[in-house]
Protein backbone atom coordinates (compact mmCIF):
# COMPACT_ATOMS: atom_id res chain seq x y z
CA UNK A 1 0.00 0.00 0.00
CA UNK A 2 1.11 3.60 0.08
CA UNK A 3 2.19 5.49 3.19
CA UNK A 4 1.61 3.88 6.44
CA UNK A 5 0.69 5.15 9.54
CA UNK A 6 3.08 6.06 11.92
CA UNK A 7 1.45 3.78 15.07
CA UNK A 8 1.93 -0.29 14.05
CA UNK A 9 2.41 -1.43 17.52
CA UNK A 10 -1.18 -2.98 17.59
CA UNK A 11 -1.99 -5.36 15.63
CA UNK A 12 -5.12 -4.35 13.41
CA UNK A 13 -7.92 -7.02 12.04
CA UNK A 14 -10.49 -6.19 9.24
CA UNK A 15 -13.14 -8.62 9.63
CA UNK A 16 -17.17 -8.78 8.40
CA UNK A 17 -19.11 -6.71 10.01
CA UNK A 18 -21.39 -8.53 12.71
CA UNK A 19 -24.76 -6.81 12.82
CA UNK A 20 -24.81 -7.60 16.76
CA UNK A 21 -21.91 -5.43 17.26
CA UNK A 22 -24.05 -2.77 15.64
CA UNK A 23 -24.47 -0.75 19.15
CA UNK A 24 -20.77 0.16 19.25
CA UNK A 25 -21.23 2.41 16.09
CA UNK A 26 -24.45 3.82 17.96
CA UNK A 27 -22.46 4.47 20.67
CA UNK A 28 -19.94 6.25 19.21
CA UNK A 29 -22.02 8.86 17.59
CA UNK A 30 -22.41 11.14 20.33
CA UNK A 31 -24.31 14.55 18.75
CA UNK A 32 -26.11 15.41 15.55
CA UNK A 33 -22.73 16.96 14.23
CA UNK A 34 -21.08 13.65 14.51
CA UNK A 35 -24.07 11.89 12.74
CA UNK A 36 -24.03 14.29 9.95
CA UNK A 37 -20.04 13.75 8.94
CA UNK A 38 -20.81 10.23 9.05
CA UNK A 39 -23.81 9.35 7.40
CA UNK A 40 -25.45 13.02 6.59
CA UNK A 41 -28.60 11.84 4.92
CA UNK A 42 -29.68 9.92 8.09
CA UNK A 43 -31.50 11.05 11.14
CA UNK A 44 -30.72 11.63 14.72
CA UNK A 45 -31.06 9.52 16.61
CA UNK A 46 -28.52 6.87 15.07
CA UNK A 47 -29.83 3.56 15.89
CA UNK A 48 -29.47 -0.04 15.28
CA UNK A 49 -31.86 -0.66 12.35
CA UNK A 50 -30.04 2.40 10.85
CA UNK A 51 -26.64 1.36 11.04
CA UNK A 52 -27.78 -2.41 9.65
CA UNK A 53 -29.46 -0.44 6.69
CA UNK A 54 -26.09 1.41 5.90
CA UNK A 55 -24.74 -0.87 2.86
CA UNK A 56 -26.05 -1.03 -0.20
CA UNK A 57 -27.23 -4.15 -1.76
CA UNK A 58 -23.70 -5.95 -2.41
CA UNK A 59 -22.08 -3.71 0.03
CA UNK A 60 -20.00 -5.54 2.35
CA UNK A 61 -19.44 -3.71 6.14
CA UNK A 62 -16.38 -4.40 7.55
CA UNK A 63 -14.99 -4.01 11.74
CA UNK A 64 -12.00 -3.10 12.86
CA UNK A 65 -10.93 -5.28 15.49
CA UNK A 66 -7.86 -4.25 17.75
CA UNK A 67 -5.31 -6.90 18.97
CA UNK A 68 -7.76 -9.59 18.49
CA UNK A 69 -10.35 -8.55 20.45
CA UNK A 70 -14.16 -9.61 19.81
CA UNK A 71 -15.25 -5.80 20.02
CA UNK A 72 -14.97 -3.40 16.96
CA UNK A 73 -12.86 -0.38 17.26
CA UNK A 74 -13.98 1.30 13.54
CA UNK A 75 -16.61 0.37 10.73
CA UNK A 76 -16.57 0.86 7.63
CA UNK A 77 -18.07 -0.60 4.29
CA UNK A 78 -17.20 -1.32 0.46
CA UNK A 79 -20.35 -0.48 -1.45
CA UNK A 80 -20.37 -1.22 -5.58
CA UNK A 81 -21.27 1.90 -7.65
CA UNK A 82 -24.02 1.75 -9.77
CA UNK A 83 -23.00 2.34 -12.85
CA UNK A 84 -19.90 0.18 -12.53
CA UNK A 85 -19.63 -2.76 -9.60
CA UNK A 86 -16.18 -2.89 -10.14
CA UNK A 87 -15.78 0.44 -8.68
CA UNK A 88 -16.45 0.40 -5.07
CA UNK A 89 -17.56 3.17 -2.37
CA UNK A 90 -15.73 3.67 0.67
CA UNK A 91 -18.68 4.46 3.31
CA UNK A 92 -19.56 5.44 6.70
CA UNK A 93 -16.04 5.06 8.17
CA UNK A 94 -15.60 5.30 11.86
CA UNK A 95 -13.44 4.80 14.69
CA UNK A 96 -14.19 4.63 18.35
CA UNK A 97 -13.69 7.81 19.80
CA UNK A 98 -11.38 6.48 22.61
CA UNK A 99 -9.28 4.82 19.58
CA UNK A 100 -9.02 7.85 18.09
CA UNK A 101 -6.20 10.28 16.56
CA UNK A 102 -3.58 7.06 17.07
CA UNK A 103 -3.69 6.13 13.36
CA UNK A 104 -6.11 3.39 13.60
CA UNK A 105 -8.85 5.25 10.90
CA UNK A 106 -6.06 5.41 8.29
CA UNK A 107 -4.63 1.99 8.85
CA UNK A 108 -8.56 1.00 8.66
CA UNK A 109 -8.69 2.74 5.54
CA UNK A 110 -5.20 0.82 4.28
CA UNK A 111 -6.62 -2.52 5.06
CA UNK A 112 -10.25 -1.37 3.89
CA UNK A 113 -8.29 -0.46 0.36
CA UNK A 114 -6.52 -3.87 0.62
CA UNK A 115 -9.67 -6.37 0.95
CA UNK A 116 -11.07 -4.18 -1.88
CA UNK A 117 -8.15 -4.79 -4.32
CA UNK A 118 -7.11 -8.31 -3.20
CA UNK A 119 -10.84 -9.83 -2.24
CA UNK A 120 -13.32 -7.95 -4.58
CA UNK A 121 -10.79 -7.31 -7.57
CA UNK A 122 -12.06 -3.66 -7.24
CA UNK A 123 -10.77 -1.45 -10.09
CA UNK A 124 -11.08 1.79 -8.39
CA UNK A 125 -12.26 2.51 -4.64
CA UNK A 126 -14.09 6.39 -4.71
CA UNK A 127 -15.38 8.33 -1.46
CA UNK A 128 -16.77 11.97 -0.95
CA UNK A 129 -15.70 14.01 1.80
CA UNK A 130 -17.11 17.25 3.53
CA UNK A 131 -13.56 19.61 2.81
CA UNK A 132 -14.23 20.93 6.46
CA UNK A 133 -13.53 17.38 7.45
CA UNK A 134 -9.73 17.50 7.75
CA UNK A 135 -8.91 14.99 9.77
CA UNK A 136 -11.02 12.57 7.21
CA UNK A 137 -9.23 14.28 4.21
CA UNK A 138 -5.80 14.13 6.09
CA UNK A 139 -6.56 9.93 6.87
CA UNK A 140 -7.46 9.15 3.12
CA UNK A 141 -4.55 10.64 1.63
CA UNK A 142 -1.98 9.40 3.98
CA UNK A 143 -3.52 5.91 3.12
CA UNK A 144 -2.97 6.63 -1.02
CA UNK A 145 -6.08 8.37 -1.74
CA UNK A 146 -5.96 11.17 -4.51
CA UNK A 147 -8.32 14.29 -5.10
CA UNK A 148 -9.62 14.34 -8.41
CA UNK A 149 -12.46 17.01 -8.27
CA UNK A 150 -15.29 18.08 -6.04
CA UNK A 151 -19.33 16.99 -6.55
CA UNK A 152 -22.33 19.07 -5.20
CA UNK A 153 -24.81 16.78 -3.82
CA UNK A 154 -28.41 17.58 -2.15
CA UNK A 155 -27.61 16.40 1.20
CA UNK A 156 -29.96 16.55 4.54
CA UNK A 157 -33.11 14.60 5.94
CA UNK A 158 -36.42 14.82 7.34
CA UNK A 159 -34.71 16.87 10.51
CA UNK A 160 -32.77 18.79 8.55
CA UNK A 161 -34.32 19.18 4.94
CA UNK A 162 -32.14 19.27 1.64
CA UNK A 163 -29.07 21.81 1.27
CA UNK A 164 -26.66 21.61 -1.83
CA UNK A 165 -23.06 20.83 -0.21
CA UNK A 166 -20.05 20.96 -2.34
CA UNK A 167 -17.95 17.58 -1.27
CA UNK A 168 -14.17 16.28 -1.98
CA UNK A 169 -13.87 13.50 -4.26
CA UNK A 170 -10.67 10.97 -4.02
CA UNK A 171 -10.40 8.29 -5.71
CA UNK A 172 -7.66 5.27 -4.92
CA UNK A 173 -6.33 2.50 -7.86
CA UNK A 174 -4.39 -0.27 -7.32
CA UNK A 175 -2.23 0.90 -9.39
CA UNK A 176 -1.94 4.10 -6.66
CA UNK A 177 -1.24 1.34 -3.92
CA UNK A 178 2.14 0.26 -5.52
CA UNK A 179 2.90 3.74 -6.29
CA UNK A 180 6.24 5.03 -3.98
Amino acid sequence: MAMAPANTTHRLDVRRFDDRDAGSIVGWVASPADLRWLAPSTDWPLTLEKVRAWPRVGGKAYGLHLDGGAEPIGYGELNPMRANPAQLWVGHVVVDPAHQRRGFGCRFVVELARVAFENHKAERLILVVFPANTPALQCYRRAGFRTVGEEFHLIGNASTGQRRHRLIRLELTPEDCHAS
